[in-house]
């Protein structure tokens, strides 16, 4: 700069001092101004507290802090790393451990526990997290013994001692797990003939007459047969025919029968032991005595006719040995193939699915007895299942993660807990049981065809196999579209399956009651504002529609709760609407299961939904919400495949080939649709009011006569004549 003096009349001093520049130094963390201070130029630039961040390090400032201030503004940045940390599983009974080292907020995958035979895996002692938290994690896993059937049979003069029960000539069956001990004793002046487990010789593992069986890892059968030391004389003998039939063979003794008829003699009063030795992937698949089927008395594929007094014949059938299977749509595991006793697997199932208590399947009745863990898990178009009274036994979780199941029908005599069902998210699930001891400890419950209430919940899929009785019935919908006077629009569908006794609106203080306009007789409560009316239409055979004065069920309406700024305050119904019905001797929910559920016109079809549906070429739906083509009003129009359907609505289906893009709820207003009365300055819109007249010709100003509404009759609006109510 320039500094100037004016004439100098004596010598003089002009000292000049310079001040530092002085600049912004900004700390961020992220996005966050973590600190910011102003340091003048040439001074110390110390950097702040380090800054911390949930599961990292701090690793330093980007760029570097340098000692002194430059000239110029300067700006940092927090660096961090990620912190590692380690996730044990352990099984302190296997001597097994495996440790994850894993990024703070990784996927957290628990490794496969090792098999362990004649055991499965219980799980780990607390839940797996889906990330890695900032703390090490450690997981104490734990097996659970399988129980399996362990058949013994003792035959002749001899005792086979298991768990303190001695078995003597006789057969029993034991569940099991782990190891097992017999004690082997033969009768005095008897001895051990033969000792097989399944079949296999097992003479020679005998210590001090004890048989140790390592873990039973499937089903067993021992077979401990004793001879007299000294032959009898030959008594009188019966005489037995064999008959086989399949690919297998049958042992008498020393003797090998095939496939064909036999005789064997057998000592009066004797015993006649037949072993039934099917060939590889067959199985015994009937076993008859006399004419008598005795299948499931062929334990360990062996069967033992005793003390044979009079002659016989045995017949054996061998079939394909199943495993695992499908039928009708349902996936099964063989439990017991002697007794054809069936386990539920899981499967891709979707729809409705009723399992059955015995079905014919492969030659052989089949009972279902048990469901597996998981067996209807993870599906997501499963809508309902029937599970029978001849289950005993379920496993855990069975519907966990069904995004679509609506009703459960448990007709088990187990309770259905929440470790059975897995979680569950629809809160318009239905249980039906037999007794409200099974039902879960909350939920809508149907016991023996009764409920005490029931409420139903707007977006979740519903679905009524069986229709019941409740005391009370309740379901709620909120309605927040515009309407406008003389336009049709603000229209939505609605469908409910029960019939519908009281509406009520939320709004302070005391929710009123609204009314269907059509069910109303006194016109001069509703326009003093004491009755609260709504739109309700009905579809006919004519394809159009026409007013209701009631909601019933099952039966699809339009419905439109007046909200625009014209009316009232008192008649804007938008809010939250609750339908309901009570009654202590029970309201019908009727069953949705009817797949002829709809109004049917001439040329299109008025369908009900209570379950999300996809979108469709051949459906069409109301455009309410956010499901809005901008260049039509909300709530004005049916539009093809606008949209996937949701629960408690309805919409049309074209039954003609020329179908149009949409169709128009009301090509135009109904002649003689009901309406309500209005604030007259806004009746235009914008704040302009109309041009009023009485037949007189006298006009009201603003659209008032001494501030007050213009009083019911006839004047000229507008230039045109209009009735006012």
């Amino acid at each position: 700069g320039t500094l100037t003096i004016g004439s100098m009349t004596a010598s003089a001093t002009v000292a000049v001092t310079f001040a530092p520049n002085v600049h912004d130094v900004t700390f961020r963390y992220g996005e966050t101004v973590y600190k910011q201070t102003e340091v003048a130029y040439g001074e110390a630039v110390t950097a702040p507290e380090d800054p911390t961040l949930k599961g990292h390090t701090f690793a330093g400032w980007t760029p570097d802090v340098p000692e002194t201030m430059p000239d110029s503004a300067l700006t940092f940045t927090a660096q961090f790393t990620v912190n590692q940390y380690t996730a044990t599983f352990t099984i302190p009974s296997e001597d097994w451990q495996e440790v994850l080292t894993l990024d703070y907020g990784a996927a957290v995958t628990a490794p496969t526990a090792p098999q362990k035979p004649g055991y499965t895996f219980a799980g780990w002692d607390k839940e797996v997290p889906a990330t890695m938290p900032d703390s090490a994690l450690v997981f104490t896993g734990s097996y659970e013994v399988i129980l399996q059937r362990l058949t013994i049979a003792a035959v002749g003069d001899g005792s086979v001692t298991f768990a303190g029960e001695m078995l003597t000539d006789t057969t029993a069956t034991f569940m099991v797990g782990g190891n097992v001990q017999l004690q082997v004793t033969p009768s005095e002046g008897s001895h051990l003939h033969r000792l097989s487990v399944n079949q296999q010789d097992r003479m020679e593992q005998l210590q001090d007459g004890v048989l140790t069986l390592s873990i039973i890892a499937e089903e067993a059968f021992v077979l401990a047969e004793f001879q007299q030391d000294a032959q009898p004389v030959e008594p009188d003998s019966v005489t037995y025919t064999i008959y086989i039939d399949g690919p297998g063979d049958v042992r008498v003794e020393d003797r090998m029968l095939s496939n064909s008829e036999q005789t064997i003699r057998v000592p009066q009063g004797g015993d006649l032991v037949l072993e039934f030795l099917p060939e590889e992937g067959q199985m015994v698949g009937k076993v008859t005595w006399n004419g008598e089927t005795v299948t499931e008395h062929a334990l360990g594929n062996t069967f033992v006719v005793r003390d044979a007094q009079t002659d016989g014949t045995v017949s054996v059938i061998f079939m394909e040995r199943i495993e695992t299977f499908v039928f009708a749509g349902i996936r099964y595991g063989v439990t017991d193939s002697i007794k054809h006793i069936v386990t539920v697997l899981p499967y891709d199932y979707s729809g409705h699915l009723t399992i059955p208590e015995s079905f014919d399947y492969s030659q052989r009745t089949w009972q279902v007895k048990a469901v597996s863990n998981v067996a209807f898990a993870n599906s997501e178009w499963l809508v309902s299942v029937d599970v029978p009274a001849s289950i005993l036994q379920t496993g855990k979780n069975l519907f966990k993660r069904d995004t679509r199941l609506s009703a459960i029908q448990w007709k088990a005599d187990l309770p259905l807990r929440t470790e059975v069902t897995g979680e569950l998210t629809n809160a318009n699930m239905l249980y039906y049981v037999k007794d409200r001891s099974l039902a879960p400890r909350s939920g809508n419950v149907v016991v023996n065809g009764m409920a005490e209430s029931v409420t139903l919940s707007d977006g979740n899929d519903f679905y009524c196999p069986e229709a019941f009785t409740a005391t009370r019935v309740t379901y709620s919908h909120t309605y927040r579209m515009p309407t406008r006077r003389g336009h049709s629009q603000g229209w939505e569908t609605l469908v409910l399956p029960f019939d519908v006794q009281a509406i009520r609106l939320a709004r302070e203080p005391d929710n009123p009651e609204i009314f269907p306009y059509e069910s109303l007789t006194d016109d001069g409560k509703v326009d003093r504002g004491e009755t609260l009316p709504f739109w309700l239409y009905g579809y006919t055979d004519d394809d159009i529609f026409t007013p209701a004065t009631a909601i019933e069920a099952n039966t699809p309406y339009i419905i439109s709760m007046p909200n625009d700024a014209v009316y009232l305050p008192v008649f804007r119904l938008a809010g939250n609407v609750t339908f309901s019905a009570q009654d202590d001797g029970g309201v019908e929910v009727h069953s949705t299961a009817d797949d002829d559920l709809q109004a049917p016109g001439t040329q299109r079809r008025f369908q009900p939904s209570y379950q999300r549906t996809a979108m469709d070429n051949d459906c069409y739906l109301v455009n309410v919400n956010d499901s809005v083509d901008r260049q039509f009003a909300e709530g004005s129009k049916f539009m093809q495949a606008l949209r996937p359907s949701r629960p408690f609505e309805a919409y049309m289906v074209a039954q003609t080939a020329s179908a149009k893009p949409w169709y128009d709820i009301f090509e135009q207003m109904p002649t003689g649709i009901q309406e309500l009365r209005v604030e007259r300055s806004k009746v235009k819109g914008e704040g302009e009011a109309d041009d009023v007249y009485d037949l007189s010709g006298r006009k009201l100003s603003n659209g008032q006569l001494s501030n007050r509404p213009i009083p019911k009759g006839v004047y000229i609006i507008n230039g045109k004549k209009k009735r006012m109510k």
